[in-house]
């Protein structure tokens, strides 16, 4: 949960051009951190509603639908310090005019971690059913798995601002680096 925070700002210090400090970025993401778990609850519970109407047909869209709107919350929470509230509203705001665009790539994100996913499981699938520790890899391995996912978000983050906000280096080097 924590290394999602610190993974957005060293992404976007990284991009800024500014050196990486790992402890600051876990210290920024604790510092979000109720902010990040609100926002994950209600990302959660957005989700699970839609989900419900994916036995009518029209959940379906819907659920793809709110996933898209939302997918830049963490990124706003981390990047602008939004709450969870204000940090919804403002990935909604974001992906305005770009839905199809952020579908399209979180598609191709989706599909290459599954398949990534599939080579290395079963590589893992095989170590993990004689090894004792088999929850922990397997974690691990998600974990490690689910950071290109992150990474790229955030670029697209960072994308959509500079395209629609004529956002700038300087700006996100202020926004990613609260203590300097």
């Amino acid at each position: 949960f924590l290394a999602n925070g610190a993974l957005v700002c060293a992404v976007a210090q990284q991009y800024s051009g500014r050196a990486v400090n790992v402890v600051k970025c876990y210290r920024w993401a604790w510092h979000r951190g109720i902010s990040m778990l609100g926002v994950s609850v209600l990302v959660v519970l957005a989700g699970l509603s839609s989900s419900l109407l994916i036995v009518i047909l029209i959940g379906i869209p819907l659920f793809f639908w709110v996933l898209v709107i939302l997918f830049f919350a963490i990124d706003v929470v981390i990047i602008e310090g939004k709450g969870p509230i204000g940090a919804l509203n403002r990935s909604k705001a974001l992906v305005k005019g770009s839905w199809w665009r952020v579908f399209g790539i979180a598609i191709v994100f989706t599909l290459l971690m599954v398949g990534i996913t599939i080579v290395v499981g079963i590589t893992f699938v095989i170590i993990l059913l004689f090894s004792p520790l088999h929850g922990v890899i397997g974690f691990f391995v998600f974990s490690v798995l689910m950071i290109p996912i992150a990474i790229g978000r955030t670029l697209l983050y960072i994308d959509l601002r500079v395209r629609k906000e004529d956002y700038g280096l300087e700006q996100l080097a202020v926004e990613s680096s609260p203590w300097g």
